[in-house]
């Protein structure tokens, strides 16, 4: 009976660690624990309140209760960050290894990456910041961060050369162009909530989810930006129904 309960404390956690990965990365570490913790604890205080009233126990006791429950809350504010942050896994076509690397800054949640040549490049999400990865001199690569407008939300990503990104900012209504090599930036307004961008003969695509509040507010549309500046074409948005 030991064996079956242990099998299901491991089933079980992994299916709430995947769970947590997925909310952590959509509303971040403090709303998460906040939320899933307020939850057990209203479970905890109904099983409390459903057992034989028992002594209260000594200072000495409570003094120990104390200090296993900030322990507790702190290992899961840890266990919590770690599952916000970001990794990439890099699979080898030739011996099918996987190495994993950190995606710059903390807090990055990458949720898309382009790849051009030697050039790899991974928006960061709410850490409003693109993690470009260079493997000229093979691997380890270098790593950069470019940083993006604050509060971009940063989402869909394309490489336009081995120096120009694109990136989708869904939180800011807008597509940023980074110069992947300097740094320099410059943003394009969109439509709303753009999630995913695309570059293609000399054009801009930023697919615009519609989205207010996680909830779709109609029909989507296709952005056309030119990727020079200038004028926008003479049909500057595709309808999506």
């Amino acid at each position: 009976m030991g064996v079956m309960f242990g099998i299901l404390a491991a089933v079980l956690w992994g299916v709430g660690d995947f769970l947590i990965t997925h909310l952590t990365r959509r509303v971040g570490t403090t709303r998460a624990l906040v939320a899933i913790q307020a939850l057990s604890l209203l479970a905890w205080i109904g099983l409390l309140l459903s057992q034989p009233a028992r002594s209260a126990g000594t200072p000495a006791l409570w003094l120990i209760v104390a200090g296993t429950a900030v322990c507790h809350v702190l290992g899961l504010v840890f266990v919590y960050r770690a599952f916000e942050i970001g990794t990439l896994s890099l699979v080898s076509v030739d011996d099918h290894s996987v190495s994993s690397v950190t995606v710059p800054p903390p807090g990055s949640a990458p949720r898309s990456v382009a790849v051009l040549g030697e050039v790899l490049a991974a928006p960061g999400g709410d850490s409003a910041a693109l993690a470009v990865f260079d493997f000229t001199n093979g691997a380890p690569p270098d790593v950069t961060t470019r940083h993006l407008p604050v509060n971009s939300g940063a989402t869909g990503v394309a490489l336009e050369s081995d120096s120009v990104a694109w990136v989708a900012n869904p939180n800011r209504n807008t597509v940023t162009r980074v110069n992947v090599r300097t740094g320099d930036t410059a943003s394009f307004v969109t439509g709303v909530y753009p999630q995913a961008v695309a570059v293609t003969h000399g054009l801009v695509y930023a697919i615009n989810g519609n989205l207010m509040g996680g909830t779709p507010g109609g029909p989507s549309w296709i952005t056309v930006l030119p990727v020079l500046g200038g004028s926008p074409p003479a049909v500057d948005s595709i309808p999506l129904t």
